[in-house]
Order: C-alpha cells, then structure tokens, then sequence
C-alpha cells in the first residue's frame, strides 16, 4: 500500500462496499443465513446468526441509503519515521452525532 493506513482503509471500504452489493441482491439474502455461517465458520467473531437475522431490515434497506462523504478532522504528524493521521475524535463525534439513532 503506497501511503500505508489509508489505502489500506480504501481498500477495506470498498470491499464492504462489494460485500454489501452483492448480499443486498435478492439472489442472495434468500441465502443469507447459510452464507453467514459458511464465513462464520472461517472468521472469529462474536456477532452470531441471532444478530444478522435481528438487522435484516438494515441489510435490506442498504440499496436505499445516500451515500455521504465526510472528511474526517485532525491532523498528520510522524511516528518513527511514518506519517500518522491523528484524529480529533471530539469534531468527528459532533460530525456523526446527526447519523446516531
């Protein structure tokens, strides 16, 4: 990755973003629960088959969602000899606080 955590956190981005296409298609959130145990059984995590099928209508309301681009505050500084973004974690708390239910 050419500029470290941040391409890093594109990449991830837009994995999720292909990620969430593709299980929000109707030809497979009739198989979302065999999907999830098939990538549970490969991963550690503790949001089990109860969680995804309790946010369902979260997945199935993603096609609906508008997108928003936030540029997060805080600065760049270095860290043994690499650059570090540090964040202002108040001014994005205030930032997202509109987002929170």
């Amino acid at each position: 990755y050419e500029d470290t955590s941040n391409s890093r956190l594109k990449t991830t981005v837009a994995f999720v973003k292909a990620v969430m296409s593709k299980m929000t298609a109707s030809k497979y959130i009739t198989k979302a629960a065999a999907l999830f145990k098939a990538a549970q059984d490969m991963i550690v995590t503790d949001f089990n088959l109860t969680d995804l099928t309790s946010n369902l209508d979260l997945i199935f309301s993603y096609p609906n969602f508008t997108p928003v681009s936030i540029e997060l505050p805080g600065t760049y500084t270095t860290i043994d000899s690499r650059l570090c973004f540090i964040p202002n974690e108040t001014a994005i708390y205030n930032i997202l606080a509109p987002y929170r239910r």
